[in-house]
C-alpha cells in the first residue's frame, strides 16, 4: 500500500522506545554499506521503513528514507523513486527538531 507524500509527513511521531529498532536496523545498514553487501542494506532499510510506518517516525526516519532512495537509484535504476525518497526525507529532516536529529556512523 502506497502512501502520498502528505500522508508520510502528517504521520504521529514515534515514543522513543520504539525508536531503538529504527536505529539498529539503520546501523546495521551503514555496516552492509561498508562491506559493499547492497541486497542486505536494501533489506534493512526496508525493514526500518515498514517499522517507522508501522510505529511511527523519528529522528532517524530521514536518514532510513534517505538510503533507499539511494537504493532506489543505484541498485534498482529507479531513478524517479529515489529523488521522491530523497526529497521526502529532505522535508522530513526539516520538520525534526534539531535536539532529535542524529547521525548513525
Amino acid at each position: 500500500d502506497s502512501k502520498k507524500d502528505e500522508e508520510i509527513l502528517s504521520m504521529q511521531h514515534a515514543k522513543p522506545d520504539s525508536s531503538n529498532a529504527t536505529k539498529v536496523m539503520l546501523r546495521l545498514g551503514f555496516r552492509f554499506i561498508q562491506k559493499k553487501n547492497y541486497v542486505w542494506v536494501l533489506f534493512t532499510n526496508l525493514l526500518a521503513i515498514e517499522y517507522a510506518m508501522t510505529h511511527g517516525l523519528c529522528s532517524d526516519s530521514a536518514n532510513v528514507l534517505c538510503y533507499y532512495g539511494i537504493c532506489e537509484k543505484v541498485i534498482m535504476k529507479n531513478i524517479e523513486r529515489g529523488y521522491r525518497l530523497g526529497r521526502l526525507a529532505l522535508q522530513l529532516s526539516r520538520d525534526i527538531p534539531c535536539k532529535d536529529a542524529g547521525i548513525i556512523g
